[in-house]
């Protein structure tokens, strides 16, 4: 390869990998490992061209050092440390208990020490993500990631898949190993959340599934016999049918079920609450607003049109154990997980989850999700 086209290249590659390191978490982990491999792989190329390196390394680190104070401050580890399963004392107290069923014997320390039960722990989240059910048939449990009737993966994909892989590790194309080498780093940041298989904990992964599947479609067209042209029309028209019906099947899903099926997991009731409360803020002295489906302030403030400033300087905010920021109240707005407490004099507006409405004050106004099933209830206390 020429020099100037491995320039470019090269720093190309570089500004790709320190951007995405300001991208999401599992980033961070899985593209300095990927980068360490390269390096390792390539490293003799890497020192003949060492001007080209050089150039390469100082593209890197001028992009990351903008998000270098950041990525190195406790508030960048505050979601690991919320979903890791390190911190998940549920494995130690069963490492123990299962000791204490031995009656302490020192086998039993050894076979249930806590440190092999996270070992196992973490290996039972990795292979989690090679579910069957997970790629191919219902996709992440959560609904915010998958429609869940349609795997992450198409389910045509599943024989190219297998059959693809098969095929690069037997005919080792160029540099081969990169691909299984970046799937196989790619899931080591997702094993560690507790929460597995996770579609956007591997998305680090991409696009090395559609590279194997492309491979064993490319190997399955070349393996049919070309003296058959018929028998290679007819194959070709009904892969193509198949594709063609399993993309219209999840974009049927998508855009006409889904929406309504899973519009509370979207947390869909703050919008028509929110409006409501638009035009009849003016009649109340105080608006309380459940946190049941989420962080209510930030719907607050999108579909009300508060202006920044004026939330920062009227805002009752305080931090949890993990330094996660909640905003308890702003202006004449306060947000409750339980029950309001609702100021003895003046009127308020409450808005609270329907199945934990208690029937008290006047009830104003039912809201619905997309599925007809009640979210919120909105009721007065007190009066002008």
């Amino acid at each position: 390869m020429p020099a100037r086209q491995l320039a470019g290249w090269l720093v190309a590659s570089a500004a790709s990998f320190a951007l995405s390191l300001q991208t999401f978490n599992t980033a961070r982990i899985a593209a300095p490992l990927l980068v360490l491999i390269l390096v390792v792989a390539f490293r003799k190329t890497l020192w003949q061209q060492k001007k080209i390196s050089l150039v390469a390394i100082a593209t890197g680190l001028l992009i990351i050092l903008p998000a270098v104070s950041f990525l190195l401050s406790p508030q960048a580890k505050l979601r690991f440390k919320e979903v890791n399963i390190f911190s998940d004392q549920s494995i130690v107290m069963m490492a123990n208990q299962e000791i204490v069923n031995d009656q302490g014997a020192t086998w039993s320390k050894l076979i249930h020490n806590r440190r092999w039960a996270y070992v196992r722990a973490y290996l039972r989240h990795y292979f989690d993500h090679f579910n069957p059910a997970f790629l191919f048939f219902k996709g992440d449990g959560n609904p915010k990631f998958s429609i869940q009737d349609v795997g992450q993966l198409y389910l045509w994909e599943l024989p190219f898949l297998i059959w693809g892989a098969l095929v690069l590790v037997k005919k080792k194309p160029g540099f081969w190993w990169l691909i299984p080498c970046w799937l196989l780093v790619g899931i080591l940041p997702a094993a560690t959340a507790r929460e597995t298989p996770h579609a956007l904990r591997i998305e680090t992964t991409l696009p090395t599934w559609q590279i194997f599947t492309a491979f064993g479609v490319v190997s399955a067209w070349q393996w049919l016999p070309k003296k058959k042209p018929k028998l290679r029309k007819l194959s070709l028209i009904a892969y193509c049918l198949i594709l063609i019906a399993s993309f219209v099947y999840f974009q049927h899903g998508y855009w006409r079920h889904y929406p309504i099926k899973f519009s509370g997991e979207w947390q869909y009731g703050y919008q028509p609450a929110l409006e409501f409360i638009k035009q009849a803020e003016g009649n109340y002295d105080q608006i309380w607003l459940t946190e049941e489906l989420g962080r209510p302030y930030i719907y607050c403030l999108f579909y009300l049109q508060k202006e920044p400033r004026e939330f920062w300087q009227e805002a009752v905010v305080e931090r949890d154990t993990f330094g996660f920021v909640k905003v308890k109240s702003f202006a004449k707005y306060h947000f409750f997980r339980e029950q309001p407490v609702v100021a003895p004099t003046g009127k308020t507006l409450v808005i609270e989850a329907a199945k934990q409405f208690s029937g008290q004050g006047q009830l104003v106004k039912t809201f619905w999700l997309l599925d007809g099933s009640e979210v919120f209830k909105a009721y007065e206390v007190g009066h002008d």
